[in-house]
């Protein structure tokens, strides 16, 4: 019986994933690329806190901030998500 061949790539992520290395792996570029991802003026008021089951945790500077980062929420995830090369983020959460 004749199996259909893997990527490595999809195996290594079903394995990392597992034991969480690549959520780690992904927060850590993330912030390494957070200034270039979301740009000078949105990094210097939002900081990442986490990254947790697909959904991203910043820290916002004050409620003045947070209302205005929503409505630009949709186009961040999109740059997140085109940036990891997957579905890494599927909701933003304001703290």
């Amino acid at each position: 019986k004749c199996h259909s061949p893997l990527k490595i790539s999809s195996v290594l992520n079903a394995v990392l994933e597992r034991v969480g290395s690549l959520q780690a792996i992904e927060e850590k570029k993330l912030r390494d690329n957070w200034d270039t991802l979301v740009g000078s003026r949105i990094s210097e008021i939002a900081v990442i806190d986490s990254l947790r089951e697909h959904k991203l945790y910043l820290k916002v500077e004050n409620s003045v901030w947070k209302m205005e980062l929503r409505f630009q929420l949709p186009e961040i995830i999109q740059r997140i998500n085109a940036f990891a090369g997957w579905k890494l983020i599927k909701e933003i959460i304001l703290i």
